[in-house]
């Protein structure tokens, strides 16, 4: 079947993609060319029929690859919506209803509302299309024969076939409006739901999807907060990380900004990724990477403008200032001990403790910066602690 400069949406638009064998041997090869993209590092970024062309050998051609801002769950997604539009309409041949039913579950799986939710990569989806096409029966030859007159028996296969062209044409328009991309957020970045490889053991861990700010928060920042609500504007360099501040304070600022702070979980997750790196950059343990003691590239060490270094999409995560994470936590006696001369009263163990993470500027790196948690009272400041805030989608 020749198809020369023929896009998708025209081949379904007068139905031209052959039967539902050769529509799926169409999707899989339009599930191959999004794989070999996405193997490169790339993402097409506008998957639609439109984008999917086939040449005069029936081979399908990805149009306008790679553009700007593509992402691979929007990829899945856009190749789980073309499935949905191959498949609509066809009435599958007798035998095959677990084969139609395999393809219902891939489109499902591929437009899952949550990016986190579908195939993390199309691989799998190409292996379940090739196992539905073998289960497929082959379509016997069809009989030239007379016209038949409009009886009883044919009306109803005719209001069979079109509530099950509605049913699937629903499904594909559900499934085109339910994928609503979240919302891009000045200053901070998307994670989406999903489960990641916490702790030093790499164990699973499920979370929501949330946003957590790009930055630390800055002086710049934290001084629209303090002349809006009258606490004291920080002195230092507006591009710095906001320092010397409580707690309570940083939790006033976030709720301000209609914010929170990270969960211990959620700043272990942006700082490692899905696949639970030892930091963001990756396993290297290079202290070059991050504004940390013995960073040997840094004549002086001391903090840095909060875009410093780079980002992973976060900037330093690791290093610069340690940063507050909500929870309360338990001091052990060490934690009792170190705190007993920085603070009067001295701290007990019954009052609010909450933990710190990721290291700062006058601490080495270290290979558990990203998941280990130092516990500080609750009414502690230091010159070294920041913050960066959180926010539900």
């Amino acid at each position: 079947m020749e198809h020369p400069g023929e896009d998708l949406r025209e081949l379904l638009r007068n139905r031209s993609a052959g039967g539902l064998s050769n529509r799926l041997r169409i999707a899989v090869q339009a599930a191959e060319a999004l794989d070999g993209l996405h193997r490169r590092g790339l993402a097409h970024g506008d998957v639609r029929p439109e984008n999917l062309r086939l040449d005069a050998l029936g081979r399908v051609e990805l149009v306008n690859p790679a553009a700007p801002g593509g992402s691979l769950p929007a990829d899945v997604h856009g190749f789980g919506i073309v499935l949905a539009e191959l498949v609509a309409g066809e009435n599958p041949p007798a035998g095959a209803e677990s084969a139609m039913a395999g393809v219902r579950d891939l489109v499902m799986a591929c437009t899952a509302p949550q990016p986190g939710a579908r195939p993390q990569s199309l691989e799998p989806v190409i292996e379940r299309l090739r196992q539905i096409l073998e289960q497929l029966p082959e379509a016997p030859p069809r009989p030239v024969r007379e016209p038949a007159k409009a009886g009883p028996s044919l009306l109803r296969l005719s209001i069979v076939v079109y509530s099950a062209v509605l049913l699937v044409t629903g499904l594909a328009i559900w499934a085109w409006y339910a994928f609503q991309p979240p919302p891009e957020l000045p200053g901070m970045i998307y994670i989406p739901a999903g489960t990641f490889l916490a702790g030093a053991g790499k164990h699973a861990v499920q979370l929501k999807a949330f946003y957590i700010d790009a930055t630390e928060v800055t002086n710049a920042e934290f001084s629209d907060f303090c002349r809006a609500t009258g606490c004291a504007v920080p002195a230092a360099a507006p591009e710095l990380p906001v320092v010397n501040v409580p707690v309570e304070l940083a939790r006033a600022y976030a709720r301000w900004r209609k914010k929170r702070l990270p969960t211990p979980a959620e700043w272990e997750r942006a700082a490692r990724g899905a696949k639970g790196a030892l930091f963001p950059w990756g396993d290297a343990e290079d202290p070059s990477l991050a504004n940390v003691a013995n960073n040997p590239h840094l004549a002086e060490h001391r903090l840095m403008p909060a875009r410093s270094f780079g980002s992973y999409p976060e900037f330093q995560m690791i290093g610069n200032a340690w940063e507050m994470v909500e929870g309360q936590v338990n001091p052990s006696p060490e934690d009792l001990a170190g705190f007993a001369n920085l603070l009067s009263p001295p701290p007990t163990s019954t009052e609010p403790w909450i933990a710190i993470r990721g290291g700062s500027y006058d601490v080495p790196l270290m290979r558990d910066l990203a998941y280990a948690s130092h516990a500080i009272p609750a009414r502690y400041a230091a010159p070294d602690i920041g913050f960066r805030c959180a926010k539900d989608p």
